[in-house]
Parts: structure tokens; sequence; C-alpha cells
């Protein structure tokens, strides 16, 4: 069955947004049909800097699978690792690493 496959953040980057205030919804991710999947946000950090959220990559394996990262206004980006390795799995949410 082909479906959009909503992933998210690595888990580093989750544990930091956990520590950042939420400062309100700019924009969403959208599904294979056009569906909403997930509201990405503004986030600052206890340094007052703006992280925002982004689609990193969408591959497809039986459908979309969405990956998301944070993105600061100077360029920096926390979020997943491509890696070309032959693995068993598709992604390993812990290292923030993707096989696809």
């Amino acid at each position: 069955m082909r479906c959009s496959q909503f992933i998210g953040h690595t888990k580093d980057v989750q544990d930091y947004l956990n520590k950042c205030t939420n400062m309100g919804q700019q924009g969403m991710v959208k599904g294979m049909f056009d569906e909403d999947i997930y509201p990405l946000s503004v986030f600052t950090d206890k340094n007052l800097q703006f992280w925002q959220e982004f689609e990193q990559y969408c591959l497809w394996s039986s459908g979309p699978m969405i990956f998301l990262g944070i993105r600061a206004p100077d360029g920096i980006i926390k979020g997943w690792t491509r890696k070309e390795e032959l693995v068993s799995v598709e992604f390993d949410q812990i290292k923030g690493e993707l096989y696809i």
C-alpha cells in the first residue's frame, strides 16, 4: 500500500526542540495526496537563536518518507545525514542517518 510516511526529526533534534520555545506555525508538510501531515513551526533557543523547521528530505519508499530538519537564519542546519551504505533499515532516528 502506498502512503505518506512521516518520519520527522532525529532524536537529537527532538531533544533540542523540547528545550526551545515554539513561536508558532509557519507552514505545513503535505503528503502524497496533498493532505496536511505536520505543521512546521519556528522556535527560539535559550540564546534567542531562531530555528525554522523544514522538510529536509522527501524520499520514496512505497510512498514519500518525510524527514524534517531545523535551519537557522545563518544557514546552519541540524537534522539528518544521508549515508550511501547498504544496511537492512531505511533510517536510524537515534543516529540521525538515512540509508535510502
